[in-house]
Order: C-alpha cells, then structure tokens, then sequence
C-alpha cells in the first residue's frame, strides 16, 4: 500500500489522508479472532513515518502526542510479531547448521510453536493485541481532530522533516559502519531507511 502525494495545492490534507489510510488498515488487521500483527505493524510504520515527514504541520505537543500513540500501539503488537521471529530463526538455523544439533533444535521448534498454538487457540485477541487495538483508535480520533495544517506553504512544509528524516539516516549509516558487531546499530539504521523510504513514496510525484 503506497500513498503519495498527487495534489501539491494541498499537501497537508493529503498528508492526512495518507496517515489514516494505513491506521485504518492496523485497525482491521489487529480486530477480530485472528489479527495480522505483521500488517498491523507494517502500517504502523508507515504512518509514523509519515508524522515524522510532516514534523512542521502540526504543534509540538499534538505532534508528540500522536507520535507516541502511534510508539505505543507498535510496542504493544511487537511481542506477538517477535515469538513469529523466533520460530523464523529457529527454522533458519534448523536448515544450515550440522545435524548434530537437529535434535536440540527441533526439540526448541516444537515447545515455541506448541506455546503459539496454545496462545492462538484462546478466543479473541491477547491482552497486548487489544491494547495496540486501543492505541490505533485513540491515534485516529486524535488525527481527526488535530489534523496537519500547511499555514500556505505548500509543500515546503514537508522540508523540516524530510531534512531531519535523512539526518538521522546518515547518523545511523555512519553508527552502523562504526560499530560493525552491534546488531542494534544495524537496527537503528534499518528504521531509519524505512522512514527516508515512506517519505519518498510520498513525496515522489512532488
């Protein structure tokens, strides 16, 4: 799902519309019996992003206050999202390493996938999934009623973020070369490359 800007008269009422679409999608993806954390989260994303780009449409405190409804309904999603991960590098490591830790590994495949079946089999959402439910609504209520303002600057209200967006990418590129063994370096670096892409796609017909 792509959003971008296609009327650059009016580029903060796009901005907002292009924020509600993907929390209108986390919503559905969290609701029901069996919610889609990956959808929801990749949505999330996106839509944090695209605060981040429009830093300048908004007041301070409205723009902190969304962004961390958006923070928090992504945190509350991502323990489920990381028990898939693990079973993912479980499964990863069961195909390349010697068969001499087949047994061990199989064994620890079976307990994590047996835990996530006992998990799936309760009746609606887990705690945590409601609570990312709950933050979605209450970032799209917010939206609504505080939604970006361009005060006639047309596109150039997207300047201050979109500079500040490629700033920290540069500062994560150059923490990840610099410290080559740390994962969470190149974790900051993979974030920061999601935000500088969403901005793009955005921005790219202007």
């Amino acid at each position: 799902m792509t959003v971008r800007l296609v009327e650059p008269a009016h580029p903060t009422r796009q901005l907002r519309e292009a924020i509600e679409k993907p929390l209108r999608t986390a919503r559905e993806a969290l609701g029901g019996d069996h919610p889609d954390v990956h959808t929801a989260r990749r949505d999330l994303k996106r839509a944090r992003a695209l605060v981040r780009l429009g830093r300048a449409a908004w007041e301070p405190s409205h723009r902190h206050e969304l962004a961390c409804q958006l923070r928090d309904a992504g945190r509350h999603a991502s323990g489920t999202r990381d028990a898939e991960a693990v079973v993912e590098a479980v499964d990863r490591l069961r195909s390349h390493l010697a068969a001499q830790y087949a047994e061990a590994l199989d064994r620890l495949h079976d307990r994590l996938t047996s835990a996530a079946s006992d998990t799936a089999r309760v009746p609606g959402p887990t705690p945590s999934i409601a609570a990312a439910h709950t933050e979605v609504k209450r970032a799209r209520r917010f939206l609504k009623h505080h939604p970006p303002r361009g005060r006639g600057r047309g596109v150039a209200v997207f300047a201050p973020g979109l500079t500040r967006i490629a700033r920290r990418g540069a500062e994560a590129l150059e923490l990840a070369r610099t410290h080559r063994a740390d994962p969470e370096a190149y974790h900051e670096l993979r974030k920061r490359a999601k935000d500088l892409r969403h901005a793009v796609e955005f921005l790219e017909p202007a």
